[in-house]
């Protein structure tokens, strides 16, 4: 089945889009994927070779954690804001305590 440039189509569940490479090298995401996936002028992308098939990774999608000075650092970016657990450890040290 072809692909109309930037209609999308499904296959196997797989939202897919054709898109065309420029005589220069670049490529255009279609606009429904940029604001779905956060994606402006300048975003960083990682492209895989996986088999046959390239694969592109919004960066800012991958997990970036890192170790520094004994902790784990989380760099990505969150959908929503990270829960606050310090009255949850609170209450588990004390359970532990009474022990």
């Amino acid at each position: 089945m072809a692909l109309d440039e930037g209609c999308p189509t499904t296959y196997n569940g797989i939202m897919e889009h054709q898109i065309t490479i420029d005589a220069s090298g670049r490529l255009v995401i279609p606009k429904a994927l940029r604001r779905r996936f956060h994606l402006s002028g300048g975003s960083s992308l990682i492209l895989r070779e996986e088999d046959d098939h390239l694969v592109l990774i919004p960066r800012h999608l991958l997990s970036l954690v890192h170790e520094k000075a004994g902790l784990l650092i989380f760099g990505g970016r969150l959908d929503e804001a990270f829960p606050d657990h310090r009255s949850l450890r609170e209450e588990r040290l004390d359970r532990l305590s009474m022990l």
